[in-house]
C-alpha cells in the first residue's frame, strides 16, 4: 500500500490507548462520580452541584485524550514514529526517511513498574527494549514497544521483534548499513579484544597490597597525632574513680554479710501522732 511516496507500508505497530494506571485512575474517579456520589452526597445535596461534580472525570478523560499515542509505521523509503494527540496538535514532525537517517539500533528504555500495573511498585523499574533512531541533524528518537501487561514483560517484547526484523529485512535487501557511524572491526581485531578481555584487571599481589594497605597507612597517619598521658594530667579523676570503687566495694561487702536492709516504711494507724517504723530484716517490728 504506497503511502504518499512513502512507499509500501512494511509493519504497523499500534500501542495500548492508556497504560494500566491511567486505566485504574479512570475507573476510580467513574466508581466516585457516578456510584459513591450519588448514594452518599445526593440527599445532602451536594451532587452534582451543577455539574461540578463531573469535573474530575472530565479532567481525566481530556488527559487521556491527549496523550493517546499514534501508531508506529515501517515504511519501504521511511518510518513514522508513534507520538502522542498533543504533539500531533502542534504539528510535530512524524515521519522520517531513511535518508536522514545516519543510525537506528536497539537501544533499551525503563519503565516503572507502576506504569504496568498499579499493584506491581514493588517490581521497581522494568527495562525493556526499544529502536533508537539518530538522524543526520543529531536528532535522536526512541521508538517504545511497552507491552499492555506485566505479565508480558520481557526485555524483548514481540512488537520489537517484529519491527525489527522488519527493518533489517528491508535495509539487507537493499544492501544499506543500519548503522554508519560505527567503526568496522576484522576477525583478527574482534579476537585480539576478547582476549584483552578476559585478562585479569589487577594481578592476585595487587589485590592483597590493595586489601592490607589502608589500615597500615591509616594507623601510621594516626600515629604522630598520639600523645601519651602526661603523669600529672587527670590526677583528679583518677582518685575520684578510685574512691567510687571503693565505695562500691564496701556496699557491696556490707549487703553480703549483713543482708539487704530496705528504707524505713512509715504508716499511720489512725490514731493522731501514731507512727510505726517497719523494717524487713530479721522479721523485726518497730514501733
Amino acid at each position: 500500500m504506497e503511502s504518499d511516496g512513502r512507499g509500501p507500508l512494511l509493519y504497523a505497530y499500534r500501542p495500548i490507548p492508556a497504560n494500566p494506571m491511567t486505566v485504574a485512575v479512570l475507573l476510580l474517579v467513574l466508581v466516585v462520580t457516578l456510584v459513591i456520589g450519588p448514594i452518599v452526597a445526593a440527599p445532602e445535596g451536594l451532587w452534582p452541584l451543577g455539574g461540578f461534580c463531573f469535573l474530575p472525570l472530565a479532567v481525566v478523560l481530556l488527559a487521556v485524550a491527549l496523550f493517546k499515542p499514534s501508531a508506529t509505521r515501517v515504511f519501504e523509503d521511511g518510518i513514522e514514529v508513534s507520538l502522542p494527540l498533543w504533539r500531533r496538535l502542534a504539528a510535530s514532525r512524524r515521519y522520517v526517511s531513511w535518508s536522514e537517517i545516519r543510525d537506528i539500533y536497539p537501544r533499551a528504555y525503563e519503565v516503572a513498574g507502576s506504569f504496568l500495573s498499579p499493584f506491581a511498585s514493588s517490581a521497581g523499574t522494568l527495562v525493556h527494549t526499544g529502536i533508537g533512531i539518530e538522524t543526520r541533524e543529531g536528532r535522536r528518537i526512541l521508538l517504545k514497544f511497552t507491552p499492555g501487561s506485566i505479565r508480558a514483560f520481557r526485555a524483548d517484547t514481540q512488537g520489537y521483534l517484529e519491527a525489527m526484523a522488519v527493518i533489517r529485512d528491508r535495509f539487507t535487501r537493499r544492501g544499506e548499513r543500519m548503522v554508519t557511524t560505527s567503526k568496522s572491526f576484522s576477525d583478527a581485531e574482534v579476537l585480539a579484544m576478547q582476549s584483552r578481555a578476559r585478562e585479569p584487571l589487577l594481578r592476585i599481589e595487587g589485590v592483597f597490597t590493595a586489601f592490607f594497605l589502608p589500615p597500615s597507612v591509616s594507623s601510621s597517619s594516626s600515629w604522630p597525632s598520639f600523645r601519651p598521658p602526661s603523669p600529672w594530667r587527670g590526677r583528679s579523676a583518677r582518685a575520684n574513680d578510685a574512691t567510687r570503687s571503693f565505695r562500691t566495694w564496701q556496699s557491696s561487702r556490707n549487703t553480703f554479710e549483713n543482708g539487704w536492709n530496705p528504707p524505713p516504711i512509715a504508716s499511720s494507724d489512725g490514731a493522731p501522732g501514731a507512727v510505726h517504723i517497719v523494717r524487713t530484716r530479721a522479721g523485726s517490728v518497730t514501733s
